[in-house]
Order: structure tokens, then C-alpha cells, then sequence
């Protein structure tokens, strides 16, 4: 069958996910595209669509939405028992506030541009990492792009709570809104991290990131020496208690140096644990999937995404 099925999450990107869906569909019938398209209704149910979608026979998807689209339609691909995952394709078409994996790919950020990778076909192996938290609805699951937890997670809950305050506001506005609130009130927390089976760190953090891809955040570079077909993963841990050196520091994100901060650590890994004596907010593709305690285990070359010919 080589026929698309087309995931939309039709809040993406405020709400452009449905108004914007007659342009691209447009664009994707205009190229010669046979989709079968269908809503998302609530949160998870792009993971049943597709995995639904792959029993009906189908082996090509399309994400329309943002970050936490593809993390669905990904999971969908991975949780699905009818064929390996390696079998499926997945394209995505950026409608979302973020769009922070299409970066590290170049994937172009109109409708066209983005459709027109999809339609030449290019595909890349992509490795994924398997992420098992304390949560029993939302555990394990498989990241795509990069996550986060303490800070982060933090963010991602005081994001989701002002999405549904101020649904008028833009996802940038919104975001940008909750870091800072996030950061005024945000408290260092002791952690144990091990890192491929041995003692990494143990003491006070700020927050930590892993990353397959580069960019959060709608652009934050926080681990600037990811790729996303290495087999491993990046980790930056944000070491201490002083917050005011912290947001010094945060200039550091826009461009990549990280690294820089004296008060970083970090290194490249197959798996990670982190646990502490406080349960700590977890965030995966920029949404929330549990607490600490937390394990992340590489799945290399695990799933086919379609990207632009140079990269």
C-alpha cells in the first residue's frame, strides 16, 4: 500500500493545525500525494491512530502538528506489533510552536518546502531513546528529539497550565512566559546519576537535558554535540545552586556554547539513570511523561524519517 495516512493535531500552533489543514492538504494532492487523514481528539490518541493505521496495512505517516505530534505518531510506531518499526516511514510537516527537531534536519518550515522533502523520499535512520519514568500512563516512552528534567520538566507543567489560561496567546509568548516564571520559583534538588552502568554524579543540579537532536525550546542549544544517528546520547547536567550564575549563563544556549559554563558536565551515553530523595518533573519532546525515578536506555537506527538529501 503506498498510501499516507496523515496525523493532524488540529491545536497545533494555536489552532493552525485546523486552519491551515485545506492549504496543506491542497499542497499534498497538487504533488500527487494518496493520504487518508485524520484528527487527533485529545492527548495520546495520535499513538492509537497510527498504530491502528499500520494493522489497516499502511507504512507511510505524516505528523502535522509540532514536537509533541511527531513524539505521538513515533510512539505509535514503536508500540504497534503488526511489523518491525524499521518498516515505517515518517515525514513531518511543522505546524507547531516549537518545530525544534526540523532544525537539526533543515526541514524547511513552510508547507511546501517541508512537503517537498516528504515527496523526494530521502530517508534517514534515526536512533531513539527509550525513556521509562515513575508515571504508569505515559511509561516507557520513546523521544525523538531531546528531554529534560527538574527545570525543564518544570517549564513544560508551567507551559501546559498557561496553554490552557491563555489559549489567545502565542506558543512563543507562552513559553518565554513560563521559563521565567519556572525560574523564579525553581529549587535545586539533589540527584544520583549513573551513566552506562557506573556512578556519574551525585550532589545538587539546576535541571539536566539529553538530547538526540540539538534544539528545545523553539531554538536553545543544550546539547550542541548531539547527532541524531550515532547510537548515543547527549547529556548536559546544569551542576550547583547558584541560579543568578545560571541565568548569566543563558546567553550560552542561543549559541551553542554551553559547553563553556564552568558549572556543565557532560558526555555522551547508551543509558543513564537518575534518581533523588524528591521526585523530579520529567519532560520528553516537550511534554510531560512522569517523574523521577528515571531510566533512558539508546535505540539505535531505530525508525525511517524522511529528510532533505544532505543531511
Amino acid at each position: 500500500m503506498n498510501k499516507w495516512m496523515v496525523v493532524i493535531n488540529p491545536w497545533a500552533g494555536s489552532g493552525l493545525g485546523k486552519t491551515d489543514w485545506p492549504a496543506i492538504k491542497n499542497i499534498l494532492l497538487q504533488k500527487g500525494f494518496d493520504i487518508k487523514a485524520v484528527f487527533t481528539e485529545h492527548q495520546y490518541h495520535a499513538i492509537d491512530i497510527v498504530k491502528n493505521a499500520v494493522a489497516e496495512g499502511f507504512r507511510n505517516f505524516i505528523a502535522v502538528g509540532g514536537d509533541g505530534t511527531l513524539h505521538e505518531v513515533i510512539n505509535g510506531a514503536m508500540f504497534q506489533n503488526e511489523v518491525p518499526a524499521g518498516e515505517l516511514t515518517i515525514g513531518c510537516i511543522p505546524v507547531g510552536s516549537g518545530n525544534d527537531w526540523i532544525k537539526m534536519y533543515g526541514i524547511p518550515h513552510d508547507y511546501e518546502g517541508a512537503i517537498d522533502v516528504i515527496a523526494a523520499g530521502n530517508v534517514g535512520r534515526q536512533d531513539l531513546a527509550k525513556v521509562t519514568t515513575s508515571s504508569a500512563t505515559a511509561s516507557p516512552r520513546y523521544m525523538i528529539n531531546i528531554g529534560g528534567a527538574l527545570f525543564d520538566g518544570n517549564t513544560i507543567v508551567e507551559f501546559a497550565r498557561l496553554k490552557l489560561k491563555y489559549p489567545e496567546w502565542s506558543g512563543k509568548s507562552k513559553y518565554i512566559l513560563g521559563l521565567l516564571k519556572t525560574f523564579i520559583k525553581s529549587k535545586c534538588r539533589h540527584v544520583d546519576i549513573t551513566v552506562n552502568g557506573q556512578p556519574y554524579y551525585s550532589g545538587k543540579i539546576l535541571s539536566v537535558a539529553f538530547g538526540i537532536g540539538q534544539y528545545s525550546g523553539g531554538g536553545l542549544i543544550q546539547t550542541p554535540g548531539a547527532t541524531p544517528d550515532d547510537g548515543l546520547l547527549d547529556m548536559t547536567v546544569y551542576t550547583g545552586a547558584n541560579k543568578p550564575r545560571a541565568l548569566i549563563s543563558m546567553w550560552r544556549l542561543l549559541n551553542g556554547s554551553i559547553y563553556k559554563y564552568r558549572r556543565i558536565r557532560h558526555c555522551q551515553l547508551s543509558t543513564v539513570t537518575i534518581t533523588g530523595k524528591h521526585p523530579i518533573n520529567v519532560e520528553v519532546d516537550g511534554e510531560k511523561v512522569g517523574t523521577t525515578p528515571l531510566s533512558i536506555e539508546m535505540v539505535p537506527a531505530a525508525i525511517n524519517v524522511l529528510v532533505p538529501a544532505s543531511k
